[in-house]
């Protein structure tokens, strides 16, 4: 923002000159129930979506539940994974999704 780029934040109790943009009623971190938190990222997807002609680009740290929707948005769409990634499963994304590249972190050890 401090370059001159309009930012919106999809999120609920960030502190930020962004654009706030708040799809449930406490921050999803706070949320205990797996089915709670999954629901509350399907809304937070189907939002970003909705408004995708108002943006540049899609910046998502929700893991990898929007990557089918990030295939088929006209956006460039960056994706932040926090946590390990050798973990079960992601290989199998990689197969998937060619085209939304993951830099491989193997070749740099």
């Amino acid at each position: 923002m401090r370059q001159g780029h309009r930012v919106t934040l999809f999120t609920r109790d960030s502190r930020t000159s962004a654009e706030l943009v708040a799809i449930c009623r406490r921050a999803m971190r706070l949320e205990r129930e797996a089915t709670a938190a999954t629901a509350l990222h399907a809304l937070l997807v189907e939002t970003v979506c909705a408004r995708a002609e108002r943006f540049d680009v899609i910046h998502c740290h929700i893991d990898s539940i929007h990557l089918p929707l990030a295939r088929r948005c006209p956006l460039r769409v960056v994706t932040t994974l926090h946590g390990r990634l050798d973990v079960m499963g992601l290989d199998s994304l990689d197969g998937e999704f060619p085209e939304l590249h993951r830099p491989d972190y193997d070749a740099a050890e």
